[in-house]
């Protein structure tokens, strides 16, 4: 008899635990975490906000502002948003405890589409701050936290190149550039996609200069930090800038929490490439998205995102398999 009401009592919960459950799931609240206003992270997150609130009725999206890339592996890992951009370099580090984690991995993460590369952006309004290692006794931002893109290359360079900036600031893009402006810090550093609002609206108003490395040394770095590549900044993409200007390129991965089904992943995956142009639209960089593209990811993937991809016959290496799928 006490087994009977015990089993009776057992079963109520497990009723009430799922009709609780079935509610709360009824829609997906996919929050997009981005970067600061006006970088390429927030900007190509309304194409993606919108292809999911078109297409897939399950999930609802929004976008958030973020302090950048290391900040979205943790906001991720601590449940409060769903999906992602990062760069590979944060995420790499993210995943396997080093860098800026301080030995702590953050393993929900799963990567989903391939965005776009972007470049390292270095700029200062002094003319006697030619090439990166002249900043040297001199102050730089590198964006609003430990972790950041432009933070991990510039430590990446400092240790190939064995210079030291006079300090290391972190401040958002946007405000590191009103510093620069007000005379407050020597020099900027982050990684966007070119071009960006920051550096085409400070153009109009001042000498603003952009500076350099050397091709030789960008390929000591990339040597050891394999999660950067060679590549430019186009020339006349910016009015000052005729030529093109030699950098590190940092693929941007848009990433999701593992725990979102399976089934909402490839189909979000599936509406995001049948609307490709809105990203195209939102932003030049945009137009960079394909399938294969994929295999530049640093991390694992989604196993919705490993099925989507299989699919359209792209074939998958043992090193992007998820956990879950080995």
């Amino acid at each position: 008899m006490k087994n009977r009401k015990l089993y009776g009592f057992l079963v109520a919960v497990i009723l009430l635990l799922l009709g609780s459950c079935a509610f709360a799931g009824s829609k997906y609240n996919l929050t997009i975490g981005t970067s600061s206003l006006g970088s390429s992270f927030y900007i190509l997150a309304a194409p993606w906000a919108k292809v999911i609130n078109d297409n897939i009725p399950d999930a609802v999206a929004s976008v958030q502002a973020t302090a950048g890339a290391s900040s979205n592996v943790q906001l991720i890992e601590a449940g409060e948003i769903g999906l992602a951009y990062v760069s590979n370099a944060a995420a790499y580090e993210g995943y396997n405890g080093l860098g800026w984690t301080r030995g702590r991995k953050y393993q929900k993460l799963r990567a989903v589409f391939p965005s776009h590369p972007a470049q390292w952006q270095m700029v200062t309004l002094n003319p006697n701050l030619k090439k990166i290692e002249d900043i040297k006794g001199h102050s730089v931002s590198v964006g609003g936290q430990p972790g950041a893109t432009s933070d991990i290359l510039l430590r990446d360079c400092m240790s190939v190149m064995e210079f030291e900036p006079g300090s290391i600031q972190y401040i958002t893009t946007s405000n590191g550039i009103n510093y620069l402006k007000d005379g407050r810090i020597d020099a900027v550093a982050f990684v966007m996609a070119a071009p960006t609002s920051y550096i085409m609206d400070i153009e109009n108003t001042h000498n603003v200069k952009f500076m350099r490395i050397d091709q030789e040394d960008i390929n000591k770095v990339v040597e050891v930090k394999p999660y950067f590549s060679p590549g430019v900044i186009p020339g006349k993409v910016y009015k000052n800038e005729p030529d093109d200007i030699p950098t590190f390129v940092s693929w941007t991965i848009a990433i999701a929490d593992k725990d979102i089904p399976e089934d909402i992943i490839y189909r979000m995956l599936k509406a995001v490439y049948e609307n490709k142009e809105l990203f195209a639209a939102a932003h030049s960089s945009g137009k960079n998205m394909k399938q294969e593209d994929i295999l530049f990811a640093a991390v694992p993937l989604h196993a919705g995102a490993v099925r989507y991809y299989r699919e359209m016959g792209v074939s998958i290496p043992e090193r992007l398999l998820p956990p879950e799928m080995k």
